[in-house]
């Protein structure tokens, strides 16, 4: 029985040590979504890459230069890959402060803390990344947190203050409870359209007295 023959698809063309990945765009655009962040189908013989792009749209014309000196950006889909732009003045790996070589021998996962770290600096005001840890995955199944057990609830109630303490900024504040629900359902798969009253509502537990009301973060301190 012959063994499996091992893919290669990155670069498009090899010469010796040397790679050239092809790209072109029917638009009137020098960039385009480039390789995946992984390179998991690269040629292991290659020591060099360099990237000839065609463009179609408008004046047709032909350019070339070093694949690392066009990659510009990390788009995030599916899954992470670079963006080409032949016109780009700010190479991504400058930005991540190594080298393409350095970066292509990294483990998957010390690739994912650059592309993390790369993406926390873009993300607008409020907005988070659903893929914080490497070893974070987002749950199948949604589960409603009015329909949990009591105690999961307390459980995840807990958690939820614990990594979200801007539940406790006054009560004037915008978006507070945001983080929470945000925290319950991509680390849980627990929805909570409810997320303000885990937190500030009569109902959510008891006092020490068994009486209902008050602060829930108060109460913990005494009751749990």
């Amino acid at each position: 029985m012959s063994r499996p023959t091992t893919v290669i698809a990155f670069p498009d063309i090899r010469v010796n040590s040397f790679g050239v990945e092809v790209k072109y765009s029917k638009r009137d655009t020098w960039n385009t979504v480039g390789n995946s962040v992984f390179e998991s189908m690269r040629d292991p013989g290659v020591s060099a890459i360099y990237i000839v792009f065609g463009k179609i749209g408008g004046v047709p014309e032909v350019r070339w230069a070093r694949y690392e000196e066009c990659v510009t950006h990390v788009r995030v889909s599916n899954a992470p890959r670079f963006v080409v732009d032949m016109e780009g003045d700010a190479p991504l790996f400058e930005r991540f402060g190594i080298s393409y070589d350095t970066f292509s021998k990294l483990s998957d996962d010390e690739k994912m803390r650059h592309v993390r770290d790369y993406w926390r600096t873009r993300l607008p005001p409020g907005e988070h990344l659903w893929w914080l840890e490497p070893t974070h995955t987002l749950p199948i199944n949604v589960r409603l947190y009015m329909n949990l057990e009591s105690a999961e609830k307390r459980i995840l109630r807990a958690e939820a203050a614990l990594l979200c303490p801007q539940i406790c900024k006054g009560s004037r504040a915008r978006r507070k409870y945001s983080d929470a629900a945000i925290y319950l359902l991509t680390y849980h798969g627990v929805f909570c359209p409810q997320a303000r009253d885990l937190f500030s509502a009569g109902s959510v537990a008891l006092r020490a007295d068994d009486s209902r009301g008050g602060n829930y973060l108060l109460r913990g301190a005494t009751r749990y």
